[in-house]
Parts: C-alpha cells; structure tokens; sequence
C-alpha cells in the first residue's frame, strides 16, 4: 500500500479471497435467498418447541452486536469504526428485504426477526445456517479447518494450508483454489477454528462482537493529510505495516505458527523504506493525539465502572447498557494500543535501518 492509501479505506476482505470462509461477503447468496433465511428461522423461532429446529436454534448463542448499543454506548467508541455504520445489517434487511426491522427492536432484543437476523449475521457460512458448522469460533491465525462446498455438497474439512505438491491420497481433497486439505490432521479433543475472511478489526467487531486476537488487521486516517493507512499486529509488539495484497493473501493461506507469523510480519516492515514508515509513524502518533483520552485514562474509568456494577442493583437492560459501555472502552483501549504499538514498531525498524547504513559508511 506504499506509504498509505487516498480516499475510502483499505477493506482487507477485497484483497484476500477467502475461498468458501467469508460468511459476510454478499456475493456467496443472491439478497433473496439471504433474505429467506431470516424469515424462515425467525418462524422456526416463534414456533419455539414446537419447531423441529428447535434444539438447534436454542443453542445458537447470539453476541450483543454494536446495532444493539444505546447512543451513549456507541459514544465510548469515540469515533472509531464501527461507530457510523453500527446498524448496516439492520438498514440492509429492511432497505433490501423489506423487512420492517426496528431499530429499537434490535436495541431492546425482543423482536424474533431482529434476533434471526443478528444470528444470521454472526453465525451464517454463505450457503446458510449449517448445524454444528455455526458453532465453531473463529481465529485466523489458528484456523485449522474450512467449509467446502462442491457439487456433492457441504463438509467441513481439515486445512493443511497451500500444499499443491502433496501426492495425492485416499485421505486428501483438493478444492478448487487448489489448496489440499487432509481429513486426519484434527486430533481427538483439538478444538476446531474456522476463519470468517480476513477483514478489519472494526468489520469484525461490527459483525460478530470480538476483535480478533492475532492476527489483527487495523486502519486508521492520518488527521492531517487525510491519507488511509492499514497495519496488521501480532504478539510481542510486531506490526506488519503498511501491508500489500501480496502480504495479505501469503498471511491468510500460510498457516504457520505464531513465530513463523511474526518473521514474516518483520520481514515485510524491514522491506519499507525509512520515508513510508517515517509517514506512518507520524500519522499513528497524529491520530492518537487526537483521542478525547489516553489509554491510562481509559483504563482507570473501565475500572471504575466495574467496580460500580459489584456493588449496583440495576436491572437486567440496564445491565447489558453498563456492558456495551464496558465493551465500547475496552475496543477502543485495544486500538490505541496496537495504534501506539505500531508506530513503536516503525521507530525501531527506522533506527536498525539508520543503524545498519551509519555501519556501512564506517566501512
């Protein structure tokens, strides 16, 4: 992305195809068909024990999605994404489905089709709701398995990663992509990790409520230039800065361990030149500036309100407010950190650059 993009932000699910695993990219179901499975589930749902889905729907865990957050929820976020498009898939279903979902429905997560559609939106693969399918987590650093679909049908199969070479067996499928897969890599008791797409932290969180935990994929608006700019963070404080398409869709197939991640990740920033990660360094240190708070200060009052909620009487929606309020702290605590971290991290890949050239003009 050189030394950041102009305009609209960079969207890392347009850059990484996710061969069958992006359950929110539209283009997998046509509108209508995504449109009927919200209202079948929603009447499967009224139908409560009488529907012969029942024990299945009864175990769809529903997370507490930003498009449920009271105006002084989404105010905590201060401004970061999702806070302006919090209740996309409330707009697309009544703009598209003509589905007449309230808002305040949402909100208050008493309205069956409200509640089918947050399932559909959080746990849906592209063909639909899949039993079983639905209730596996996500994490793409860890992901060990995927949904494949072929003429046959849908299976869920183990991921080896990019293993075109491998000579073929009886325990070995092959998807279109060309990435194989062996049906005897998961071992009794491991747990099974699916990936949703690689795609921004705010999409995620938007989406499904959680922010990833590595690799994480974050972007932000230099205040003063306007230009877009993307890093992608690890454990111990290593960024993949500025990262291509290239880097992206390596990232996404690698299936690597955690070091082998992070070397990777390295290599890439140690491949920018001073002036793109003196930029970007700027423009993080510029943003961060900009917060009403510092991440101390965020940390105090998170501290604060949980202390007050052990001690406090409310009752239950005041409760779920308290924890939108607690949760919208804790995503923005979690940005400025990796948004500080990053710009650390092209500070120190800079003075090894300047290091490196100081020693070769000694010579």
């Amino acid at each position: 992305m050189g030394g950041g993009t102009r305009g609209g932000r960079m969207d890392v699910a347009n850059v990484v195809d996710p061969g069958g695993m992006d359950r929110r990219d539209y283009h997998y179901m046509d509108e209508g068909a995504m449109c009927d499975v919200v209202r079948e589930m929603a009447r499967e749902m009224r139908l409560g024990e009488d529907s012969a889905w029942h024990p299945y729907l009864d175990h769809v865990a529903l997370p507490r999605l930003v498009a449920s957050w009271n105006e002084g929820a989404l105010g905590e976020l201060q401004g970061l994404p999702p806070s302006a498009d919090a209740d996309r898939h409330v707009r697309w279903f009544d703009g598209r489905c003509r589905g007449g979902v309230d808002a305040d429905a949402i909100l208050d997560g008493d309205d069956v089709t409200a509640r089918s559609l947050v399932a559909f939106v959080s746990r849906a693969s592209e063909v639909g709701m899949i039993p079983v399918y639905d209730l596996l987590n996500h994490h793409n650093g860890k992901r060990n398995a995927k949904l494949s679909v072929t003429e046959e049908g849908v299976k869920l199969v183990a991921v080896v990663g990019d293993d075109r070479d491998r000579d073929n067996d009886d325990n070995d499928d092959a998807d279109a992509d060309g990435r194989r897969h062996r049906n005897d890599i998961i071992e009794k008791g491991q747990e099974i990790y699916l990936s949703y797409g690689l795609k921004t932290a705010s999409t995620v969180y938007r989406d499904y409520g959680f922010v990833e935990e590595w690799p994480t994929c974050w972007n932000f608006m230099d205040p003063a230039s306007g230009d877009n700019f993307a890093f992608v963070s690890f454990p111990h404080g290593v960024s993949a800065i500025n990262p291509t398409g290239e880097y992206l869709r390596s990232m996404w197939s690698a299936n690597a361990s955690p070091a082998e991640y992070e070397a990777r990740a390295r290599m890439h920033t140690e491949s920018l030149s001073v002036l793109d990660l003196e930029r970007f360094a700027r423009a993080a240190h510029d943003r961060s500036g900009e917060f009403p708070s510092t991440v101390d200060e965020d940390e105090l009052k998170l501290e604060d309100i949980r202390k007050s909620m052990l001690v406090s009487d409310g009752d239950g929606g005041n409760i779920s407010n308290v924890e939108d309020v607690i949760n919208a702290i804790s995503y923005r605590i979690a940005f400025k950190s990796a948004l500080l971290g990053s710009a650390l991290y092209a500070e120190l890949i800079m003075a090894t650059k300047f290091n490196e050239i100081e020693s070769k003009e000694e010579l």
